[in-house]
This record gives structure tokens, sequence and C-alpha cells, in this order.
């Protein structure tokens, strides 16, 4: 699987568990994630393995509610090892964000996802 179509995948993933839709979520992070991913957000680890992703996006639902990803842009590297991608989370409750994030692969899954973040300006 290329790293931009993990990639999709993981924008799809985000936004299926942002609106509620019903999925075995377990099995779905089985395949997307390695066992040993990890999770940055501004200089702080989320997740520190595949186990503990569905515990943070929970929290994260807690806080921000229902939310919608929109995808902007999608950049994999040459060697397909790495792609940064952009998207806007639109929250219910804690409004606008701005993502930049970039998704490392190994085995054909994301290992490991370092994201950067902003509250957009109303």
């Amino acid at each position: 699987m290329s790293i931009q179509t993990l990639a999709e995948r993981y924008n799809s993933f985000q936004h299926s568990f942002g609106q509620d839709v019903a999925h075995d979520y377990d099995d779905l992070i089985s395949t997307l994630f390695t066992a040993d991913f990890t999770k940055i957000a501004n200089g702080d680890e989320l997740a520190s393995e595949r186990s503990q992703l569905l515990t943070q996006l929970r929290s994260t639902k807690e806080f921000a509610g229902t939310w919608s990803i929109q995808s902007v842009e999608i950049i994999p590297s040459a060697d397909e090892a790495k792609c940064t991608i952009r998207y806007f989370l639109n929250s219910e409750k804690a409004g606008q964000f701005e993502v930049i994030a970039i998704l490392s692969a190994k085995q054909n899954l994301i290992h490991r996802i370092d994201e950067i973040y902003y509250q957009k300006a109303e």
C-alpha cells in the first residue's frame, strides 16, 4: 500500500470516528497502524502504542465533540516512507483546527504520526 493511500485511509478513519460512524475500530486500527505506533501532537506524546489510540481519540471527542476532517493536501516522500498531510478538523465544541502531520510508514502500516495543530481564529 502506498504512503499516500495510508494517509487517505488515516483521514477517512479520523473522519468516521469523529462522525460516530459505526465501525469495528479495533480491527480498523490493527490494519492501519503498527503495534509500536507512536502519535505526537505539538511535541507531546499522545499514544506510545497502537492500543492507546482509541483512548486518545475518545478523550479528544469528550473535549471537542463530533468532528469532520477536510483533507487539503497530501504530499508523499519520494521514497514512500513518509507523507506530509494537511487538513482541517472542524469540531462541534472546540471550533476549527488546521493540522499538518508527518506520517511515517513501516511494513505498509502507519508507524508514527507527528503533527502540529493550531486553532483557527474565527
